[in-house]
């Protein structure tokens, strides 16, 4: 088939119903509870959405190990909480050369609901909000600051960079500023080079290669590997005045993407849904 054909059929997918993910109202403050066990009993039944590797956009998986992730969901009027489950072997930072953070990623269309655009992050004029969680963010949020390369590497040495001298002699501390100015990504303002103290990146998206990074995130993330699996917990509102919203009673859709670290998955060498997923918030 040829790339066009398949994008079209892409854009023919998005909008095919299926089974909806039905997510239950609790009492609770999710913003407060939404790591707690407890408040997980009150969820409906978890919902299996299944992956495949990505196909349309070059570099791509040869072949990826998540097949499916498994979702439950809950919201208390202000926010919705998203509960993502996968299997996961070897769990993976991206704090040395080489080496790729595990990651998740959910989308929601953001002019029209009912009606989303192609799946694969909108299409220019028809955008898409996306929230991605990196456990690489929650190994930053775990110790209060982004790591500094002394602590990824404790037993480097350096002969050019003053700042980074074990024993600084008479030279004077550097600042954070001056140290900034040797960190290629942060320099550049690389926005995934910077501390996410919610856990948690907010992107804007009209196609391939369009993503932004929202300012001032107002979503949070958690996550838990245990027992050769992943568990992470979303937090995001549901209304947002130039992002996605959704209203209590409504339907909406969603997407989903996993990255396997050692596999060294990341971009768009990822597993993805290619169908919407119907998302229906009850009123109770």
């Amino acid at each position: 088939m040829s790339p066009i054909r398949f994008y079209l059929s892409t854009i023919f997918l998005s909008t095919v119903s299926f089974a909806q993910i039905n997510v239950k109202k609790v009492t609770t403050n999710l913003s407060q509870d939404y790591q707690s066990v407890a408040v997980w009993q009150n969820a409906d039944k978890e919902f299996s959405v299944s992956l495949m590797a990505q196909p349309m956009v070059t570099p791509k998986p040869k072949q990826t190990s998540v097949a499916n992730v498994f979702v439950t969901a809950l919201h208390d009027g202000k926010n919705l909480a998203l509960r993502l489950r996968w299997s996961d072997p070897q769990i993976n930072d991206s704090d040395k050369l080489k080496s790729y953070s595990d990651a998740v990623a959910v989308q929601f269309p953001i002019n029209d609901n009912l009606q989303p655009p192609a799946v694969i992050m909108g299409h220019q004029g028809n955008p898409v909000h996306i929230f991605h969680w990196r456990y690489q963010y929650q190994m930053d949020v775990k110790q209060g600051s982004k790591r500094e390369i002394q602590q990824i590497y404790p037993n480097m040495t350096v002969d050019m960079y003053p700042q980074d001298y074990k024993f600084t002699g008479n030279i004077p501390k550097a600042t954070q500023e001056q140290k900034d100015a040797f960190l290629g990504g942060t320099a550049a303002g690389n926005p995934k080079s910077y501390y996410k103290p919610q856990g948690i990146d907010e992107l804007m998206a009209e196609g391939f290669s369009t993503t932004v990074t929202r300012p001032n995130p107002q979503a949070s993330a958690f996550g838990v590997w245990e027992n050769n699996e992943w568990k992470v917990y979303i937090l995001r509102p549901l209304k947002y005045q130039d992002g996605s919203s959704l209203q209590e009673g409504g339907k909406s859709h969603v997407a989903f993407a996993v990255w396997q670290g050692e596999n060294e998955e990341v971009g768009g060498m990822k597993s993805l849904t290619m169908a919407w997923t119907p998302l229906l918030l009850m009123e109770r």
